[in-house]
């Protein structure tokens, strides 16, 4: 999607140029395994600091620019966001252009299933690297993923396990222990209980995924916590697993939601805001997004909470902890998968697509292609 303000050419950057460029986060990322092409910088203060905090790499736009050298005039503005984002894919692609044109090859969701050997079996999967900012940078946004299902709902959609821990757990789980561990937040689970490390991969939403754990050197293996040999051995596990299949289906099933309470976005009729809310809501959208993670609410009004996540998860999802990732992931899909809160599904959305083209002239035929293709890039 083209930000604001920005015409095309811009600075002779093609358009294609930029949506190829959707990848750079994982990109940058990626620097972490191969040799490094950019300068990745560390947040937290210095050891000779008194109360010193232990370093962190960092994947922000804002702090990579000003490592590598490059112009960001006015952080999280869209024209200075997009031309920095250029600025930083050219310098990928100079240092490393073979990493930088492989991660653009996997916006093609073929490609992503070549990688990863799909389709397969439990017996002969394969695990495989993956990049992606739902992994600490602690641990340089890196695992070592192992292929578990297809979601029973999703074609476009797989269901991987974090080869960090051992995957005979799943099974000793009921279908109620696993869909209570994977849907969650690990703040409300029983005490003791910790959150499964599964994670689903969109084929379609250019992950980075690397069939070759060779990939990733001994150094660098050593540097972000990862025991290659231990995680074999998980693999191994992993293949020895029961069929599933039956299981995931009722994993993913959601329960059905009561449609006659509004959803926070379209409760039109459930009351003003009250003043004290009103102050407290105009200081937070006030604050700039790094003080937004920290930011106490105390809202009166019961909608504001879910409100105020909604909107950060739409504005700034690089504040979102682990925990509200999922739950926005979680929210994203079940709109457009079952019409939850009263929105058209996609399967209400293609059909009546559908009814809409037989009517259609050409260029209504043009304009429903668009909207079938937008869906697509959504599923």
């Amino acid at each position: 999607m083209r930000p604001a303000g920005v015409n095309w050419p811009l600075k002779e950057i093609s358009e294609e140029e930029l949506q190829k460029i959707n990848a750079n986060k994982s990109v940058n990322a990626t620097n972490n395994i191969a040799s490094q092409a950019i300068n990745t910088p560390s947040t937290g203060q210095k050891s000779t600091e008194k109360l010193a905090k232990p370093t962190k790499p960092s994947f922000k736009l804002e702090d990579l620019s000003k490592a590598n050298g490059l112009a960001h005039e006015a952080a999280h503005d869209a024209l200075s966001d997009v031309r920095a984002t250029i600025d930083l894919a050219r310098l990928i692609k100079t240092t490393n252009p073979k990493l930088f044109d492989f991660c653009l090859s996997l916006h093609k969701k073929d490609r992503v299933a070549a990688e990863l050997g799909l389709p397969t079996t439990l017996q002969n999967a394969r695990p495989f690297l993956h990049v992606s900012g739902m992994f600490p940078a602690e641990r340089g946004c890196i695992a070592i993923m192992f292929p578990l299902a297809m979601h029973p709902s999703n074609k476009n959609e797989l269901i991987a396990w974090d080869l960090s821990e051992d995957p005979s757990t799943l099974a000793t789980l009921s279908t109620d222990e696993i869909r209570l561990r994977m849907f969650t937040r690990a703040s409300e689970l029983p005490q003791g209980m910790t959150r499964l490390p599964i994670k689903t991969i969109h084929l379609n939403k250019s992950p980075v995924v690397i069939s070759s754990l060779k990939t990733l050197t001994p150094e660098m293996a050593n540097q972000w916590g990862i025991d290659m040999a231990l995680q074999m051995k998980h693999a191994e596990k992993a293949t020895e697993l029961p069929d599933m299949n039956a299981m995931w289906a009722e994993i993913f099933k959601r329960p059905e939601v009561e449609k006659t309470i509004p959803d926070v976005d379209a409760d039109l009729y459930g009351g003003f805001v009250g003043n004290n809310d009103r102050r407290r809501l105009n200081q937070l959208i006030a604050l700039t997004p790094d003080k937004l993670f920290d930011a106490r609410t105390g809202f009166e009004d019961e909608r504001l909470e879910e409100l105020y996540f909604r909107y950060k998860a739409r504005n700034f999802p690089e504040v979102l902890n682990e925990d509200e990732q999922e739950r926005w992931y979680e929210h994203c899909s079940g709109r457009l998968q079952d019409g939850q809160g009263g929105a058209r599904s996609l399967e209400a959305f293609y059909a009546q697509l559908n009814e809409l083209s037989k009517t259609a002239d050409a260029k209504g035929l043009t304009v429903l292609t668009a909207l079938a293709e937008y869906g697509d890039s959504l599923a």
